[in-house]
């Protein structure tokens, strides 16, 4: 007997069982059906959106005419690509401010001991509970009086940092294992070249999942923009942030 013909036999005993065939059949095909039901709304949204204006409420499914006509209304009734640019801006500058201060927090309740510490940390945790409308007024008092309104600054300076954030990321240093520390500090390297080069590159799953929460919750955030005199962030004409002037556009 050949080599290969002792792994083939070695592979084909120790291979796992197959799927009966009906019953996978049964599975594509469930799921299948269960993708057109979660990609039928987007389909119905897009065609809705081709449809002429005096055939928006048909129940086609395949338009007889298409239109392009709503797009370009939309394009000359409001700045589209500011309004998306700003918003953009918004969530890319507050997603990274979170990671960071996470990061730095994280690390120090991770692996350092100072006074109070376990306090400190379940006040930070404490925060998580406390809703945007009650600290919206002192937030919006502060940004008065250091004379950004008006201004993306005024967007992210209440969101630059999150309980969310420290917790998710302490929890996961915790788990990191000391001894990858201890040795990196053995070999000569500080605290931010321990937390850059050692730890970070260990937690990218971690890390990229907090940012794509932050940065799909700052991307809908709209109460802090909420046009509620004389709470006003913007100028109802000189709104800049998208998802505001979507949900207050007032359209024919």
């Amino acid at each position: 007997m050949t080599t290969n013909s002792v792994v083939f036999s070695v592979a084909r005993h120790y291979a796992p069982p197959r799927v009966g065939g009906v019953k996978a059949t049964l599975g594509h095909v469930t799921l299948a059906l269960l993708s057109i039901v979660c990609l039928f709304p987007i389909y119905w949204m897009l065609v809705t959106s081709l449809r002429p204006a005096g055939k928006i409420f048909d129940t086609s499914l395949i338009p007889s005419t298409a239109s392009l006509d709503n797009y370009t209304y939309a394009l000359a009734a409001m700045p589209i690509h500011q309004m998306l640019l700003n918003t953009f801006i918004v969530a890319a500058v507050v997603t990274a401010l979170q990671v960071v201060t996470g990061l730095f927090a994280a690390y120090a309740f991770a692996r350092w001991r100072f006074p109070f510490d376990r306090l400190i940390y379940v006040l930070i945790a404490l925060t998580w509970l406390v809703p945007l409308q009650v600290v919206m007024i002192p937030n919006y008092l502060l940004v008065v009086k250091l004379g950004l309104l008006d201004t993306l600054t005024a967007l992210v300076l209440p969101h630059f940092a999150a309980a969310l954030a420290v917790m998710m990321l302490t929890q996961a240093m915790r788990a990191f294992p000391n001894e990858v520390i201890e040795a990196a500090k053995m070999d000569g390297a500080g605290t931010f070249r321990t937390l850059w080069e050692i730890v970070v590159p260990n937690l990218r799953g971690v890390i990229v999942s907090l940012a794509i929460l932050v940065f799909v919750s700052t991307w809908n955030e709209y109460f802090w923009l909420y046009r509620h005199k004389p709470l006003s962030l913007f100028d109802r004409g000189n709104s800049i942030h998208l998802d505001f002037l979507v949900r207050h556009q007032n359209v024919p």
